[in-house]
């Protein structure tokens, strides 16, 4: 901490305490709120492509119900490209 204030000496003061104790705890305040930020976008995206695979996994229940009720099994018709 020191380091990046330049200060590269032991304070000798109550007062010098006080002012490095506050810039330390400022900072961490800083980084604390940066780190909330990013753990609640990491959240709401891991939530958000959660409830994507829910509703994938679902259509694809449907469709392999649908097919299974339909007894045929249907090919696409191909293009032939020449």
């Amino acid at each position: 901490m020191q380091a990046k204030t330049g200060h590269n000496r032991l304070p000798t003061t109550l007062n010098e305490v006080i002012s490095q104790l506050r810039a330390a705890n400022a900072e961490l305040n800083v980084q604390l709120k940066t780190h909330k930020a990013a753990v609640l976008a990491h959240f709401n995206s891991r939530e958000k492509a959660e409830k994507q695979a829910a509703s994938d996994r679902a259509a694809v229940s449907r469709l392999r119900k649908k097919i299974a009720e339909s007894g045929k099994v249907m090919t696409m018709a191909s293009k032939n490209v020449s």
